[in-house]
């Protein structure tokens, strides 16, 4: 899928009631990020792929701010993550890297994500993935 089509994907099934949105490319590696911001600026997460596989779905960058933890935001996030992800490709494994020693792992299970296997050079960061569909 061209990074033209993509854009014009997610710019026609953006939530902008609850997010804001910033899409770059980066033709230098074929990378695609987008980030979605909460409204109010208390919470803003990432996606990127790869333009030539778009079947692969990264999330990153999922930060809210202390103040406004413990009341779904990040949750939120995520699947607004997930949602535009599926959007864009219709059927996509989502994998993020987790550090398996913090509340975050716990958390991410809850979401559905499952073990794939540890990051190759550390000790304490592991691959968590979610397979994902809009028609499930």
């Amino acid at each position: 899928m061209g990074n033209d089509r993509i854009k014009s994907k997610i710019e026609s099934i953006k939530d902008l009631e609850n997010f804001e949105y910033q899409y770059k490319y980066s033709s230098k590696n074929d990378f695609a990020t987008l980030w979605i911001k909460s409204k109010d600026g208390k919470g803003i997460a990432a996606i990127y792929w790869d333009e030539f596989d778009t079947s692969i779905i990264y999330l990153s960058s999922l930060h809210v701010d202390r103040k406004y933890r413990h009341k779904r935001l990040g949750s939120k996030l995520i699947k607004e993550q997930e949602r535009i992800a599926n959007a864009i490709e219709g059927s996509v494994y989502f994998y993020m890297k987790v550090d398996k020693n913090t509340w975050m792992y716990d958390w991410y299970l809850k979401l559905g994500y499952s073990y794939l296997e540890d990051v190759e050079g550390s000790k304490d960061y592991i691959w968590l993935q979610k397979e994902d569909s809009l028609e499930k």
